[in-house]
């Protein structure tokens, strides 16, 4: 009997085998390139996001810059806070999803990402419109509408003139 890893993961489900090795062996050649190195990046940032919580009915929308010939692999979001997320590849014009997408979509276990079917190559100018609309109905507390992405950053991209 073999022991898959995975497993190991809460996320796993036995009823999805492929999901998560056929997505794994696609970040194969990122991994073993030796020339990436892993990067969070949080949109939107600035200031204390615990500071940054908006009240019901709210919508926000941020532009994230991440250095072309990336790779964005995943997303970080350990628990559900009430809002709908839309993507833009604004050097594309590509939006990733047809409508906003709420965000208990993309939940992960803390600390674990939400894998990508397959790594999203970020062409230049590598500029991304978030648009967050908070769906919590009025009364409920303040929510934090922002969004950690893992992304595979290339080594000259971060130690530029070294």
């Amino acid at each position: 009997m073999n022991l898959n890893p995975l497993s190991l993961q809460a996320a796993y489900r036995d009823w999805w085998p492929q999901y998560a090795p056929n997505q794994l062996a696609l970040m194969e050649g990122i991994n073993k390139a030796g020339c990436y190195v892993p990067r969070f990046y949080v949109a939107p940032t600035g200031g204390n996001l615990v500071q940054n919580a908006q009240p019901p009915g709210t919508y926000t929308n941020f532009v994230l810059e991440i250095p072309a010939g990336s790779f964005i692999y995943g997303f970080f979001h350990g628990s559900i806070q009430n809002y709908s997320l839309q993507i833009t590849d604004l050097g594309l014009t590509y939006k990733w999803f047809n409508t906003p997408i709420p965000d208990s979509v993309l939940v992960s276990d803390p600390g674990a990402c939400y894998l990508l079917p397959s790594p999203y190559p970020v062409m230049a100018p590598g500029t991304f419109f978030f648009e967050f609309w908070s769906t919590q109905t009025p009364g409920q507390e303040s929510t934090l509408l922002s969004l950690t992405l893992g992304v595979a950053v290339p080594v000259s991209q971060i130690y530029r003139g070294s």
